[in-house]
């Protein structure tokens, strides 16, 4: 089924991520035949690699020229930022926990316990097609592994904020409702603030870390 509508636009974020990639693209579990008659997903996420909290930063990488824009939703929301993860992998994967390696052959790397036992798998191929118009693009991916090395080598034991706040929702409201409102707060006043050091800094990374999982695992990450 394609993620393109009768007029050619891109369709709605969760829809587009469901019908490219039918499965969790990270434990390679299916959606279910009567699942998907039904439509039920109540099981898995239609994930932002590119937490959609952040995407003013989104804009400053260029990322939005990299994908397939909806015109509705905005850049951070086109499939190509998107994957299909069950909910419990999805909640590893906000909190850089988890992350896909696509220097090292789409490894995932599992940063703390492995208790799913992901470590070593390939993301799965069918959201990663380059025939297919929506693949979820090589460049975010990355971005996203280059933060999970940041925040389990260098800000080892700090809480992590970079979750998803799903399209449309208060942010100012999350960050107030959801745990340590004040940490949360600086975090996003100095994510906003900050930009552009960060993102020199995230351009370094490369050097200083190999793209192997290799390197990780020998230390024990």
């Amino acid at each position: 089924m394609s993620s393109l509508s009768a007029s050619g636009r891109v369709r709605s974020f969760p829809a587009a991520v469901r019908d490219r990639d039918r499965r969790c693209v990270i434990t390679g579990v299916p959606v279910t035949q009567r699942e998907l008659l039904l439509q039920r997903w109540t099981g898995y996420d239609a994930a932002h690699v590119f937490p959609v909290a952040l995407e003013s930063m989104f804009r400053n990488y260029n990322f939005g020229e990299l994908v397939v824009l909806d015109e509705r939703d905005g850049s951070v929301n086109s499939p190509q930022n998107g994957l299909l993860l069950r909910k419990d992998v999805h909640g590893l994967f906000d909190q850089y926990e988890i992350s896909i390696n696509p220097n090292d052959d789409y490894r995932i790397v599992c940063f703390l316990d492995d208790a799913l036992g992901l470590a070593g798998r390939q993301l799965d191929p069918i959201c990663r097609d380059l025939d297919h118009p929506h693949h979820v693009n090589d460049n975010i991916l990355f971005w996203h592994f280059q933060q999970a090395v940041l925040a389990n080598i260098r800000w080892a034991g700090e809480p992590i904020f970079d979750e998803d706040i799903p399209p449309g929702s208060d942010t100012m409201d999350a960050i107030l409702s959801g745990p340590a409102p004040a940490e949360r707060m600086e975090f996003e006043l100095s994510s906003r603030l900050g930009d552009s050091m960060r993102a020199q800094e995230s351009l370094l990374i490369s050097d200083r870390y190999p793209a192997s999982t290799e390197h990780y695992e020998r230390k024990g990450i």
